[in-house]
């Protein structure tokens, strides 16, 4: 007679079911991990296309970054409440690079973006824009945000279409850029800068503290913020870095080694200073210096910003993105 194969037994099944959740549990980690590598790799490249842009736009440009104010004499793209220096904002600097074939919009978000009201621009429009004052000449699409929210209902008042509003809510940009404005503008804007000058980043919360002393202010622009998710932790922002000559490092702390700060004599913390490049930074003591005012200074300064007020000098105040 012939024997009837045997199956398992509830005991065997339940070994091989706790068994499998044992190697599920093993491997999701693992995965993870391979999930983070391959986004953070991904925002390198892209990050470092965004530098490239820079720098090419820089070499049919006297060595100078693209500037929306300096580029629009006419305003034939964005008229002004006081001065020009108002269209120099994320959202208009970014698109430049967009409009002139440099990049594409899906390049300004990271792969690793968390925030929904981050996304790209899918209806960019790269011919006589229709926000432009003058669409037929226009030299960027003023429809194209750098951070969510850029209204005049909300507070920004400047740099905007003639709408008084972008083409949508969202915001358009993932990365921190150096904010071009007094001293940054005249000795970092510019293709030819130095290696330990960082340009771009994936953008970082607030902090307060001092040079060596950095710590994350307690609120939603801090310790809350969504820029530690991105690649950092509940406790730690990090993120990629690039710098003025194109390489690319992936950085742990806000202050990079890489980054020398030059600071008062008073200053006697530390036998090295290094630049926390998302502050800044009072040059004469190592604090908080002016936040909303990147005309003063000349540290490293990177930021996401709409709003830019004030007519030249040291007042020059900006609405900084912080989410």
């Amino acid at each position: 007679m012939t024997k009837r194969p045997r199956g398992f037994t509830l005991i065997e099944l339940l070994v091989v079911i706790a068994i499998t959740a044992i190697l599920i549990s093993l491997l999701l980690p693992v995965v993870g991990k391979a999930r983070d590598s391959a986004r953070q790799l991904k925002d390198s490249s892209q990050q470092r296309s965004v530098v490239q842009a820079l720098g090419a736009w820089a070499l049919n440009d006297k060595d100078r970054y693209p500037l929306p104010s300096r580029l629009d004499g006419d305003n034939s793209t964005l008229t002004f409440g006081t001065t020009a220096t108002e269209k120099d904002n994320t959202g208009n600097i970014m698109s430049v690079l967009v409009y002139n074939g440099f990049l594409t919009p899906k390049t300004l978000v990271s792969p690793a973006e968390n925030n929904p009201a981050i996304k790209p621009d899918l209806g960019y429009e790269y011919a006589s824009p229709s926000l432009a004052a003058m669409p037929e000449r226009a030299l960027w699409d003023p429809g194209f945000a750098g951070m969510p929210g850029e209204n005049t209902f909300n507070g920004i008042s400047s740099g905007l279409p003639k709408i008084g509003a972008r083409r949508e809510g969202s915001g358009n940009v993932s990365f921190a850029h150096l904010t071009p404005f007094g001293d940054r503008l005249t000795k970092r804007w510019r293709g030819s800068g130095s290696s330990n000058e960082p340009i771009l980043a994936t953008r970082g919360p607030v902090y307060e503290g001092f040079t060596g002393s950095w710590y994350l202010v307690p609120n939603s622009s801090g310790a809350q913020s969504n820029r530690m998710k991105i690649f950092g932790s509940r406790t730690r922002w990090a993120g990629n870095v690039v710098y003025n000559d194109g390489h690319l490092r992936f950085e742990t702390r806000p202050d990079p080694s890489t980054v020398p700060i030059s600071l008062g004599q008073t200053v006697v913390r530390l036998p090295a200073y290094y630049d926390n490049i998302f502050v800044n930074e009072d040059e004469s003591n190592g604090t908080v210096g002016f936040h909303q005012i990147p005309s003063i200074g000349g540290n490293t300064f990177l930021q996401v910003y709409g709003n830019v007020l004030g007519g030249g000098g040291p007042d020059i105040i900006v609405t900084h993105f912080e989410d």
